[in-house]
């Protein structure tokens, strides 16, 4: 028995370098500096933001689908206000929640002053609101302006931004004040700002009460209630509970519901996407070259061979990005490494014609010498 040895051609290896950087020079000219995306009919995939939109989308529930599959987590509760527009009747709402002892209340509902309220109705709530255990206000960032609760102006009751963030961001400050946002202050969460962490929107499923309807202590004991209008809808770049219109106070409970599972979707650098790029499309190019050159395969069974490898390989990498975010909760952005696969017969292509234009030029060069030194003779 002979041993099969693996031979490295350096040829092969130099030439797949050069095709590898053409292909990525390519890749950045067309997909980032001209912004033309010729995989938008494969994936709507433009930035990492796009992939996780467009994951999101294929993983959570369409509208027809039931729950059955969901995360359900015992720990949030959400309190449906139903429109109710009367302060004394959410005051009685919050005098109720708190008395069955939930870990903490998250009001995100903001109640300005204005003149055209009933005073009495303004002290009934203050009084529930700040003889409330564990309560949070809400407060939002609107313009540079900070948009707050008539009962939060003594500062007794602790308030939290309730805009939406969907990445791990415990604070803002603005005009050098600090202000946190409202699920991680009612948690105690605290921290340095990391946008590659962030909120999960993996479907999920909260327990749901209303103002009309009467509570159990034992389904509010110890959880973190939401007190919100759920008719109040955000649209969404994806589905969340088969819809692209979702309540502000569910979007919130997934912020909530990351911070205390600590379940967020990780964002891996632009470097590994970078790199991941380089090592595949240098691998299958050395392979291009390689099928090339071979001397057993006919020449249309080598171009055969290396344009079904790249399809199956572009999809096996769509395949495993997917993968990576829905078993593991990470997003590796690998558009750019298909974009440059895609473009690696292109680039091997002018590599050979540089090589052939080059090997031409030196033989003009030989023959000009050859004919003056005859001359010369």
């Amino acid at each position: 028995m002979v041993p099969v040895r693996f031979h490295i051609h350096t040829s092969r290896l130099l030439r797949s370098l050069a095709g590898t950087c053409i292909s990525l020079a390519l890749c950045f000219l067309l997909y980032t500096v001209l912004d033309v995306n010729v995989l938008d009919h494969l994936a709507p995939q433009d930035d990492e933001a796009d992939v996780i939109n467009y994951f999101y989308s294929i993983e959570n529930r369409g509208p027809d689908t039931e729950a059955y599959s969901c995360f359900y987590d015992d720990r949030i509760v959400l309190f449906d206000l139903e429109g109710e527009k009367s302060r004394a009747a959410i005051a009685e709402a919050i005098e109720r929640i708190d008395a069955c002892a939930p870990a903490a209340i998250l009001l995100d509902v903001i109640f300005p002053a204005a003149a055209t309220t009933d005073t009495a109705e303004d002290r009934r709530l203050r009084n529930a609101v700040t003889e409330a255990r564990n309560l949070y206000a809400a407060c939002r960032l609107t313009d540079g302006e900070t948009e707050r609760s008539f009962f939060v102006t003594d500062g007794n009751i602790p308030e939290g931004l309730v805009n939406r963030l969907t990445y791990f961001r415990p604070a803002e400050t603005e005009q050098g004040d600090t202000i946190p946002y409202l699920p991680y202050l009612a948690t105690g969460t605290t921290g340095t700002p990391d946008p590659y962490r962030t909120v999960n929107y993996f479907d999920k499923e909260f327990f749901t009460t209303g103002i009309s309807q009467p509570l159990l202590p034992d389904d509010i004991r110890g959880r973190f209630v939401l007190v919100g209008d759920l008719k109040d809808l955000r649209d969404t770049p994806f589905r969340i509970g088969g819809t692209h219109r979702v309540p502000g106070t569910v979007l919130l409970a997934h912020t909530l519901s990351t911070i205390l599972h600590d379940t967020w979707v990780v964002k891996l650098a632009p470097v590994w996407g970078a790199a991941a790029a380089f090592v595949l499309t240098f691998l299958f190019t050395y392979f291009c070259y390689a099928v090339r050159e071979s001397r057993r395969l006919h020449p249309r069974w080598a171009n055969f061979i290396e344009s079904a490898a790249r399809i199956l390989l572009i999809v096996l990498l769509m395949l495993a990005g997917y993968c990576l975010f829905s078993k593991y909760g990470v997003v590796l952005n690998l558009v750019y490494t298909m974009f440059a696969l895609a473009l690696t017969g292109f680039a091997a292509d002018i590599v050979e014609l540089a090589g052939w234009v080059r090997g031409r030029h030196r033989t003009r060069k030989r023959s000009g010498r050859t004919k003056k030194n005859a001359t010369d003779e």
